[in-house]
């Protein structure tokens, strides 16, 4: 479940899950799950270049379980037709 509130993905039920995480221009940001840092992805593009970063983790996850993204600091993200989008998703990839 999306909380929206805290920007965080709440797990219901037990699953094995894909979170993927994608970035563009000078940003910096880790995925955590439970207040542990799990991966971090990092993109520092020189000006008038486009870059862009992704990374992605396989996770079993718990009912309970926290997963969410934490940006660093001077970074950005992105939610533009033309600039390009900063996305984090997930999908199950089996029950446990």
């Amino acid at each position: 479940m999306w909380k929206e509130k805290f920007g965080k993905l709440e797990l219901k039920v037990p699953q094995c899950a894909k979170i993927v995480n994608a970035i563009r221009d000078k940003a910096k940001v880790s995925l955590f799950k439970n207040g542990d840092r799990v991966v971090t992805t990092y993109d520092h593009a020189v000006s008038g270049t486009g870059h862009s970063a992704g990374n992605s983790a396989v996770l079993r996850l718990e009912a309970g379980d926290n997963v969410y993204l934490r940006l660093w600091g001077r970074t950005t993200v992105y939610e533009d037709s033309q600039l390009g989008q900063t996305t984090f998703s997930g999908f199950l990839v089996s029950p446990t």
